[in-house]
Order: structure tokens, then C-alpha cells, then sequence
């Protein structure tokens, strides 16, 4: 499929400020980075401003498919299995996707249609 892309995702975290937000340069640091004695209060995702993405993606490719149509490959792009294990990705992936989707009528056995997005990571 053959596309142009107007501007780059930008990828928001959790994240908490280090100092006032008022006074920017404002500084934060990210959940993702922290462990878990943190005793922070944490702003949600969706409430980071542009200026405080520290990941930046470009979309490469789009395809739609029908997610029973997934292979082990890309169930490991999903986060699911490691690609060193001999074990069967799809199951996992069924039961992941069923947990989210299921209840809203988009189960695996309803097989919907997804889009698959491929992107790189823009280097900062």
C-alpha cells in the first residue's frame, strides 16, 4: 500500500512532574523508567503534553487483515511470547484479545477486521 504520512506519532507515557508544570522548562520522569518504590503520583498518558514525548513514530506500512489471520510472528510483535520458546503464541493472543474485545462483540471467533501498522522509531 503505497501512503504519505502528514507528521509523526508521538508516543505519550505515564509520567509525573518534577517540577511546576508552570514553570517550563518543566522536567518529568516516566513511569516506564521508575521502579516500583516510587512513591509518585502519576499523571495518566493522556494527559502529556507533546513537548514531554521523548518517542517519536513514523508509519511505514498499513495492511488490514482478519485477526485470526495473525501468525507467530506478529503475536510476538504484540508483546505476546518470546521468540527463544518453542510455545504456541496463539493461544495467548486469542485469550488477550478476547479479555479486551470479547464483551464488546469483537471476539477472535467473530474474526473482525484489524489494521496492522508498521512503523520505525524517529531518532531523537
Amino acid at each position: 500500500m503505497s501512503f504519505e504520512v502528514e507528521s509523526p506519532l508521538w508516543v505519550r507515557e505515564t509520567f509525573v512532574w518534577v517540577n511546576d508544570e508552570a514553570q517550563l522548562p518543566a522536567c518529568c520522569l516516566y513511569r516506564a523508567d521508575e521502579d516500583d518504590t516510587c512513591n509518585a503520583i502519576w499523571t495518566p498518558s493522556i494527559h502529556m503534553p507533546r513537548w514531554a514525548s521523548r518517542i517519536t513514530l513514523l508509519i511505514t506500512d498499513v495492511e488490514v487483515q482478519r485477526v485470526q489471520d495473525i501468525s507467530e510472528r506478529d503475536c510476538i510483535a504484540e508483546g505476546i511470547g518470546h521468540p527463544a520458546t518453542r510455545e504456541c503464541k496463539r493461544p495467548r493472543f486469542i485469550q488477550t484479545w478476547d479479555a479486551v474485545y470479547a464483551a464488546r462483540g469483537l471476539g477472535y471467533d467473530a474474526n473482525p477486521w484489524v489494521w496492522m501498522l508498521k512503523f520505525e522509531k524517529v531518532p531523537t
